[in-house]
């Protein structure tokens, strides 16, 4: 029944679109800013599905393609200054979590 409505009306290659174009809206929105509106971050929940898309997606999806074949540097740039800024010890973390696995 999910074919109904939503995300899943779509095929694969229709929903990887979705998100290049997705990603590349975002692009344009940030611009040349620091944060979508300015130099004050108000924007955690952009962050948190940008982080999925780069460091959580296998790297064989288009969305993860254009974020790491410097199409959209502004983004890329956007994630690390956020991480950076406020998880600067997330490798630690994450690496921890990963070794209790």
């Amino acid at each position: 029944m999910s074919s109904a409505v939503g995300i899943g009306r779509h095929s694969n290659e229709e929903v990887h679109a979705m998100i290049v174009n997705d990603l590349k809206q975002f692009s344009a929105i940030l611009g040349n800013r620091k944060y979508v509106l300015g130099d004050r971050i108000c924007d955690c929940a952009a962050f948190g599905i940008l982080s999925q898309v780069r460091w959580c997606t296998p790297s064989a999806y288009p969305g993860v393609a254009v974020l790491q074949g410097g199409e959209l540097k502004n983004v890329t740039d956007y994630i690390d200054r956020i991480k950076d800024d406020f998880w600067p010890d997330l490798e630690e973390i994450t690496s921890q979590v990963a070794a209790k696995a």
